[in-house]
């Protein structure tokens, strides 16, 4: 009957093969599991990092601001398309334009412009922007954020669109 039973010397073979099966396994997986929860946790919606085209500076009346929407390629995982991204203001100045943001940077509700009041809005909580972009009155900690623009050759006006921190007395990339 002790003949049947293992030895130490046995036993610990065993256990070390099971061992270094199930390591062998666990690596054979580290692979294929990276993989698929690596896009998990990537950042996969991503807005372009180039400047946008809004249209030619001399479509765009002088002093008015105007609201142009934007689109472009979003990366989701392995897909890539087209998208809306948001909106920004235009206000033509000479030969060139200042763009800002069309979120308000108190809590990020969209702005609007109020032509009668001449003046940008936020419905949400009333802060009120100058044409310019100044802070006129409200909660916001800080006037419109502008984003860079730059005029083409070609007359094409375009800008980088960024998102920047809410609730910032500072104007921070988000």
């Amino acid at each position: 009957m002790a003949a049947d039973l293992p030895s130490r010397r046995e036993l610990f073979a065993r256990a070390a093969g099971w061992a270094l099966g199930a390591a062998s396994l666990l690596l054979g997986l580290v692979a294929p599991l990276r993989s698929v929860f690596g896009v998990a946790r990537r950042r996969t919606v991503r807005d372009p990092e180039g400047y946008l085209p809004l249209g030619r500076l001399s479509d765009f009346l002088p002093g008015v601001p105007e609201e142009v929407a934007l689109a472009g390629e979003s990366r989701d995982g392995w897909l890539r398309e087209g998208r809306e991204l948001g909106s920004v203001f235009v206000v033509r100045e000479g030969g060139g334009a200042t763009v800002f943001s069309s979120i308000c940077p108190h809590l990020g509700c969209a702005v609007d412009w109020d032509e009668s009041a001449h003046r940008f809005a936020c419905p949400c909580h009333a802060s009120l922007f100058a044409p310019d972009g100044r802070l006129l009155s409200g909660p916001a900690p800080r006037p419109l954020d502008s984003l860079p623009a730059r005029v083409g050759p070609d007359g094409e006006l375009s800008c980088r669109y960024l998102r920047f921190v809410s609730g910032l007395p500072e104007k921070r990339p988000a």
